[in-house]
Formats: C-alpha cells, sequence, structure tokens
C-alpha cells in the first residue's frame, strides 16, 4: 500500500508520496514490464495485481511492489487486511 498522492486541491499528499511516484517512474518508465492479475475484488469490480520487469542480466524478473516495500516506500497490507484476497509474493514482502 503506497502513500497516496492528492487527488484534488482540497487534498494534500500523504507523507512520501510524491517520492514513492517518483521513485516507481525511475524503475519502469521505457522498461518492458508483464502484469499479473492476482486476485478480483468484486465488490468494487477491480482487478488487483503485480507489475514485474523484464528479466536482468541474471534472468530473473524482478516485481515492483517488493521492490517498492524493500525501499521503504510502500506497506504490505497482510491477507487479513485485504478485501478480496492476497499476493503470491506477500511472505516474501512481509521478511
Amino acid at each position: 500500500m503506497a502513500p497516496r498522492l492528492a487527488r484534488s486541491p482540497e487534498q494534500s499528499n500523504e507523507p512520501y508520496a510524491w517520492a514513492s511516484c517518483v521513485h516507481l517512474r525511475r524503475l519502469c518508465v521505457g522498461k518492458q514490464v508483464r502484469v499479473q492479475v492476482e486476485y478480483r475484488v468484486a465488490a468494487i469490480n477491480r482487478d488487483v495485481g503485480s507489475v514485474w520487469l523484464a528479466p536482468n542480466a541474471r534472468g530473473v524478473e524482478e516485481n515492483l511492489c517488493i521492490i517498492q516495500v524493500w525501499t521503504g516506500y510502500a506497506k504490505v497490507k497482510t491477507p487479513e487486511q485485504s478485501r478480496g484476497g492476497a499476493f503470491v509474493d506477500v511472505e516474501k514482502m512481509l521478511q
């Protein structure tokens, strides 16, 4: 769960929201990614998923969710906090 940017002039950004957004942009703009739907939340008609960077020099795909958590720009929602499911890599994010 990343800090939220303000959606209107009356609102204010949550702390570190802009830094989190910039970090995410630097990681993926101009790069090939793979999107994987993890689960669906029927109550709000949304799919929730992960974004993976293309394989690096070692041939390993990197999950952007995990990178954001490890760098401190996002928090992990535990399965109990989630409305409709959990990410496959939730245990890795909680380490």
